[in-house]
């Protein structure tokens, strides 16, 4: 390799060849390395560069355009990987963007996408990318053309105490393959992603499918994910996914909420699920819309309804609203959620979280209770709970009532039985007052009332009684 030409106008010239080179490059071992680059005054030519990751083969063949010594545009020709291991493009990407952060501070791989996610993708990639940013306007926009030819996910349960059935049991999704390639293309300064299908499958890869006859026909249990959009680079994006037959254990495992969820509570079923992402990168609009695929079964009992929608728009959040609440009904009984949080800048540079929502809680039927939780015998009576929240989030604000009438529960294990009960409750900012809590105690007599004291705050855990019983 020489520098030839003036000191004003250098340029190389040479070549450079290797041949089973072998490397450790961010804890990866890369084998097999060959290469054979032509070095030319306006051109790098990368005839050959390939590489092996493990059983993982990657070739290259891309030109680099230069002025002198200065690099101007990468253009990759052809990019090819087969049986590229996704927890090595995942090492790699978070390795690149370490590099380019500020500082050379680490950009740490999220410890769920690490342990929940492997498998393997085949396919090519062309791109033309300017490398003068510093020099000069670049003559060309960046371009790049992905197509992914064989992809293959596998989901696994997250490690913990006492895990749930394990994923893939029972028929439930493990393992997630494309049924057509997918293509994502930026060119003119559009981001397209073409449309896609991914499903659960206990096959191998996508040449099981045999998609040469048709797409694959989609089972009444089998998770479906589909999708499509577009984005003008600097503008508004338009991207939306759907999501059919997720698994609501599996979801619980992948998204670590086990301890979230009672131990004596068992969560089955589907839900369907849609996404759409709108507005700016800096300003973003996302909508999550969900259904219940078929009803919930909670322990012995099922939810015949559960929907609801999330909305992130700048710095508003919104689960549910007004007009679509969040809504769960199990047989007579039914609640309606819905939540408003708002960002409000300070001058200190901080943020307030105003809050706003409201529950509404209609059991005309209590004896479902028993179904859902064991600890009760038996359950009766009816009632309605309706409160309004705001305030803030550290301080939140609430009103409402909640009134129940002929209560009667059996608690078994406490040797506490309760009929002809009446309940009347007021909730203000400064806690609960009762104004009625009577009825039968193991065939006694028992009233209550006064006043539960409490900010309802998750920061000041104090709560202050005056009863009288």
């Amino acid at each position: 390799l020489r520098i030839l030409g003036t000191i004003m106008i250098p340029y190389l010239q040479g070549g450079l060849t290797l041949q089973n080179g072998r490397m450790n490059f961010l804890e990866l071992p890369l084998s097999k390395i060959n290469s054979s680059i032509q070095v030319k005054p306006d051109a790098i030519a990368i005839s050959v560069f390939q590489l092996n990751i493990g059983n993982s083969h990657y070739h290259v063949q891309a030109d680099v355009a230069m002025d002198g010594l200065q690099p101007q545009q990468l253009i990759i020709d052809d990019f090819r990987f087969v049986k590229a291991q996704v927890q090595d493009l995942i090492t790699l990407t978070f390795g690149w963007l370490t590099h380019m952060s500020q500082l050379g501070q680490e950009v740490a791989v999220p410890q769920q996408l690490a342990t929940l996610i492997s498998g393997q993708l085949s396919g090519n990639f062309s791109s033309l990318i300017p490398l003068a940013l510093f020099y000069k306007k670049p003559s060309h926009t960046s371009t790049f053309d992905l197509e992914v030819e064989d992809l293959r996910l596998n989901l696994h349960q997250p490690a913990g105490p006492d895990p749930r059935p394990p994923i893939g049991a029972r028929g439930r999704f493990g393992t997630i393959v494309n049924t057509q390639p997918l293509h994502l293309k930026l060119q003119d300064q559009r981001l397209t992603l073409d449309s896609f299908t991914l499903v659960s499958s206990p096959l191998a890869s996508i040449t099981d499918l045999n998609i040469a006859s048709g797409k694959p026909p989609i089972r009444a249990r089998q998770l479906q994910v589909t999708g499509l959009g577009s984005w003008q680079l600097g503008q508004a994006l338009d991207f939306g996914f759907a999501a059919t037959n997720i698994d609501l254990q599996t979801l619980i495992q992948l998204l670590s909420l086990d301890q979230a969820v009672p131990k004596d509570l068992v969560i089955d079923g589907r839900i369907d699920t849609k996404l759409q992402v709108s507005g700016t990168v800096t300003t973003p609009k996302i909508a999550l819309n969900w259904q219940a695929k078929t009803p919930i079964t909670l322990n012995q009992t099922e939810a015949d309804t559960f929907e609801g929608q999330m909305v992130l728009d700048g710095k508003h959040i919104f689960i549910g609203n007004e007009s679509k609440p969040v809504r769960v009904k199990i047989g007579h009984n039914q609640l309606l959620f819905d939540l408003e949080i708002d960002g409000v800048s300070q001058e200190d540079g901080s943020t307030r979280q105003q809050i706003g929502g409201r529950l509404d809680l209609q059991a005309q039927d209590l004896s479902v209770l028993p179904l859902l939780f064991p600890q009760f015998g038996y359950a009766g009576g009816r009632g309605s709970v309706n409160l309004t929240l705001g305030g803030r989030l550290e301080s939140p604000k609430l009103k409402g009532f909640a009134k129940f009438q002929k209560v009667k529960l059996n608690l078994p294990d406490l040797r506490i039985n309760i009929e002809q009960t009446e309940i009347n409750l007021d909730f203000t900012d400064q806690g609960i007052e009762i104004r009625e809590l009577q009825g039968q105690l193991n065939n006694g007599r028992y009233k209550i009332d006064g006043w539960v004291k409490s900010k309802w705050s998750p920061t000041e855990d104090r709560t202050l009684t005056d009863l009288n019983v």
